[in-house]
């Protein structure tokens, strides 16, 4: 799996991370304002690894968000009809295939996707001869608490449960999440007490997360291919050196690039370290 990220991702930092043999199983957040382009970013790993795999599950529940994977006008049950026949975009979108997406009423909560996990894996099987290794809440919180708005709090045992599921199943989970800074300090990075205000109880609980970082001068304004920084905590993120990933955001084709710059380089060093740490 790990190839298919360094090979087609063009963030390789995330190849570092985790090694020939993957992503592992486990909930992975995904956190960051509402203009840090968490949907774009787990597009992404959905469009690379539907690319190779077919075997993913997308749940998308913004609504007022035009530029995820294509909406498939099925519900939960109906999934059956859609595996056989991905959706095909233009050269120009990234998208490139989803087999199921969520942007309708009633909203596909956790407790039915983990009902319904065993027979969409033999609708997969029976049409793709493959299996489901990866799963998207976006965002975890409206998955967990349907109609919930996006301003409340996740409870740790919540994440708790969604990580044991996903070991239980062998499955990759990622989850976004909102930060909700002040609307004038959307545009900058979060700083490390608010960090450990708002994700220090869930990282002991999870694999850990990523934060999407933006630094703009001014909140509106920004260039179509914008720096950003991909940084990754842990539960013992205060202890040591932190993990930041220059990369860059392509607003027009919705994509993230990893420079192979020297602190990159770096930065992939430590992120290598960690996962053999973790595997030992």
């Amino acid at each position: 799996m790990a190839q298919f990220f360094k090979n087609n991702s063009a963030i390789p930092t995330l190849d570092a991370h985790f090694g020939p043999n993957g992503p592992p199983p486990g909930l992975m957040l995904v956190a960051g304002t509402a203009i840090a382009q968490k949907t774009a970013f787990v597009s992404q790993w959905f469009n690379v690894y539907t690319r190779y795999q077919a075997s993913a599950l997308y749940c998308h529940y913004e609504h007022s968000d035009p530029f995820g994977p294509t909406h498939l006008k099925h519900a939960f049950g109906q999934f059956e009809e859609t595996l056989a026949s991905p959706i095909a975009r233009s050269d120009d979108h990234t998208d490139h295939c989803a087999y199921y997406c969520v942007n309708h009423e009633p909203p596909v909560s956790f407790t039915l996707v983990a009902q319904q996990l065993p027979d969409f894996r033999r609708a997969l099987r029976r049409h793709q001869r493959s299996d489901v290794g990866l799963v998207i809440f976006d965002t975890l919180l409206q998955a967990l608490h349907p109609g919930y708005q996006s301003g409340a709090k996740i409870e740790p045992a919540f994440i708790q449960k969604v990580h044991q599921w996903a070991l239980d199943n062998d499955l990759f989970v990622l989850g976004t999440m909102d930060l909700h800074l002040p609307a004038r300090q959307g545009a900058t990075p979060p700083g490390d007490d608010f960090l450990d205000n708002t994700l220090a109880s869930y990282l002991p609980l999870c694999l850990g997360a990523y934060v999407l970082e933006l630094d703009r001068p001014k909140l509106t304004r920004f260039d179509n291919i914008e720096p950003m920084t991909m940084r990754y905590l842990d539960k013992n993120w205060k202890a040591k050196p932190p993990i930041r990933v220059d990369v860059f955001f392509n607003h027009q084709r919705r994509w993230f690039t990893d420079a192979d710059s020297r602190n990159n380089q770096v930065q992939r060093l430590q992120l290598r370290k960690l996962a053999m740490s973790e595997q030992a």
